[in-house]
């Protein structure tokens, strides 16, 4: 189920789809990603939503992009697929852990969250494994600035990378 706000009320909008969504990310109203179950990724032109093939049959969990033609997505076994405007082609996390959200202040600067303590950091060539000193799952990242990011999940922990 998709439902869109235009302002005053919230209506239901044709997906195209039964798997279960789980995120959404957009640049503009023109483009905006939703992402869930067995690699599902879908597009919204503006008009209508249409699905793009990923390459990938893991659920998927959180997205996010720099830019309508650089989007990032993460989901089951440290799965992260990349759009470059063109196409959607995996990348390479260096973990096996479930990545449940992802967030960036910059193509060069984006943080993955994910199961028992993951946080991994994108520097525009490679994804690399952050020491957090928790096991416990995280299910939230976000930032003020590429300088000053949180990470939230399970048991309260709050992480604050600065």
């Amino acid at each position: 189920m998709i439902l869109h706000y235009d302002g005053g009320e919230w209506t239901e909008m044709e997906s195209g789809t039964n798997k279960f969504l789980k995120d959404l990310w957009g640049s503009s109203a023109g483009h905006v990603y939703a992402v869930g179950d067995s690699g599902t990724v879908l597009h919204y032109d503006g008009t209508v939503w249409s699905s793009d093939s990923t390459g990938t049959t893991q659920n998927l969990y959180g997205a996010w992009g720099a830019a309508e033609d650089n989007v990032f997505v993460v989901g089951d076994f440290g799965a992260i697929i990349h759009y470059d405007g063109i196409v959607w082609s995996p990348m390479v996390s260096g973990t096996s852990q479930l990545l449940r959200e992802v967030w960036g202040s910059s193509s060069s600067n984006v943080f993955a969250v994910g199961t028992g303590g993951t946080i991994l950091r994108y520097d525009g060539d490679t994804w690399h494994s952050m020491h957090t000193g928790t096991y416990e799952n995280l299910y939230g990242v976000c930032g003020i600035s590429g300088r000053d990011v949180f990470a939230v999940g399970q048991s309260g922990i709050i992480l604050r990378y600065r």
